[in-house]
């Protein structure tokens, strides 16, 4: 269970779930290459980011925890992505 922080100020902060994560934090906790993620997300297999400016896409860090749990294999077994049509096929956990 994610609780929420404590300020200097003693008001309470949402819990880090709700943080906006970057595109270098989502690859580094999904563990894949950048060309899989955006390909994963083209084929609906993973969340959309959203656009904060022009150039700044950010991820909604609960999504992404909740995506790598929905993942996890269960007594192991491995989930497969789904198959493109332009690559081999990425396994996951990686």
């Amino acid at each position: 269970m994610v609780t929420p922080m404590r300020a200097r100020n003693g008001m309470t902060e949402p819990p880090l779930r709700h943080r906006l994560i970057r595109i270098s934090e989502v690859l580094t906790r999904v563990g894949v290459a950048r060309s899989t993620l955006y390909r994963w997300i083209q084929e609906g297999f993973f969340p959309r980011q959203s656009r904060i400016s022009h150039r700044v896409a950010v991820w909604l860090e609960a999504d992404v925890e909740e995506w790598i749990l929905s993942k996890r294999p269960s007594q192991g077994q491995h989930q497969i992505a789904p198959k493109s049509s332009s690559g081999p096929t990425s396994r996951w956990p990686p």
